[in-house]
């Protein structure tokens, strides 16, 4: 697209042909700022269709969360996955990931947020008063942020307990 007129300036391009739950990336070369080939490396699991998808700093690993109300992990290297995390009872909305990969969060229309190790163990669940849209996670894993209807709450990891709720939204 120009960005000043807004007209198209080229053809959309196709992706591969998938299924729905298909997560794809292209691959990349270490150090190279150049673009890649449409070649992808399909990472097949979900049954249904992903909703979101994170990836640690380092580059190693994603975390995916889909209608089929699991959580993945996944080597993004080879596209194998690594461990299904399953605790939820309905769609996973959001994901989130640690920049360190210790901790990785999810959250759904089951009313939860969860906490996983990326080894697949369920640290912690922590319950809603309704469906949680969206999640994320301090930097040091220390605290996770869910957002719900028009608030933001805070959580401590390691408790469960409500640290503070932001609840300024009004649209």
């Amino acid at each position: 697209w120009d960005v000043q007129s807004g007209e198209a300036v080229g053809k959309p391009m196709q992706p591969p042909s998938t299924k729905a739950g298909d997560l794809m990336r292209a691959p990349q070369q270490p150090g190279s700022n150049q673009s890649v080939s449409l070649e992808t490396l399909m990472m097949k699991g979900h049954e249904k269709e992903v909703l979101d998808v994170v990836v640690t700093s380092d580059g190693s690993r994603a975390v995916s969360g889909s209608v089929d109300g699991t959580v993945r992990v996944w080597d993004v290297g080879t596209g194998a996955q690594v461990v299904k995390c399953e605790g939820h009872s309905d769609w996973v909305m959001g994901v989130a990931v640690t920049p360190n990969g210790s901790l990785a969060a999810s959250c759904g229309r089951d009313a939860t947020v969860r906490l996983w190790t990326l080894s697949g163990r369920e640290v912690r669940k922590i319950q809603h008063t309704g469906e949680v849209t969206c999640v994320a996670l301090c930097p040091d894993g220390g605290r996770v942020l869910s957002g719900q209807g028009k608030q933001v709450l805070v959580w401590d990891c390691n408790s469960g307990k409500s640290v503070k709720t932001l609840s300024k939204h009004t649209g």
